[in-house]
This record gives C-alpha cells, sequence and structure tokens, in this order.
C-alpha cells in the first residue's frame, strides 16, 4: 500500500475535531519552522525560547509533542518580536522627536 494511500484512509477516518486538531498541528510546525529558518534561530534558541529540553527538540519541532496554550501564544509572540525587530532596522523615515 502506497504512503498517499495511507494517508488517505487516515484522514478519512478523522472525526471533526481530530481534524482541526491536526489542521492546527500543522500550522504550529509550519509557522515554527518558518521562524527558526528566517531568523536562522538554533537549537538552544528554540529550546530556551519555548523552555523545552534538548531531547524534546526534534519532537517539538516536528509535531509530535504535546504543546500547550503557553507554546501558541509564545509562537505568536516570537513572531511579534523578531517582525519588531526586523521593521525597526527597515524603517523608510524617521520622524523628528521634536515636531
Amino acid at each position: 500500500m502506497s504512503n498517499f494511500r495511507k494517508v488517505n484512509l487516515f484522514l478519512k477516518e478523522l472525526d471533526q475535531a481530530q481534524k482541526i486538531y491536526l489542521t492546527e498541528i500543522l500550522h504550529f510546525i509550519t509557522n515554527l519552522e518558518g521562524l527558526i529558518i528566517k531568523n536562522n534561530l538554533s537549537k538552544d534558541d528554540v529550546c530556551r525560547s519555548f523552555k523545552i529540553s534538548k531531547e524534546a527538540y526534534n519532537d517539538f519541532i516536528s509535531g509530535n509533542y504535546n504543546y500547550t496554550i503557553y507554546d501558541l501564544a509564545n509562537l505568536n509572540a516570537m513572531f511579534m518580536l523578531y517582525r519588531t525587530e526586523e521593521l525597526k532596522k527597515n524603517v523608510p523615515f524617521k520622524a523628528d522627536k521634536d515636531a
């Protein structure tokens, strides 16, 4: 049986709640991967930011982890932090403080 067939059978058996959960996990790990790549984050950076052990790192970034609301909120906060820093570096003009 091909892997595509196995995946299709797996997806067919999911109820609505399981589909929502799977979708959220996929979004989380896709966004995490993008954050790591775009900001050149190391394993140590990710472990420190999400308060996970180095042993849990591979499971954490692959979706084989029981994420918490803290993890979701922290990912969002990290996006905001890095985006803010990026914007500070690329401000098209600076307002005069005396104006």
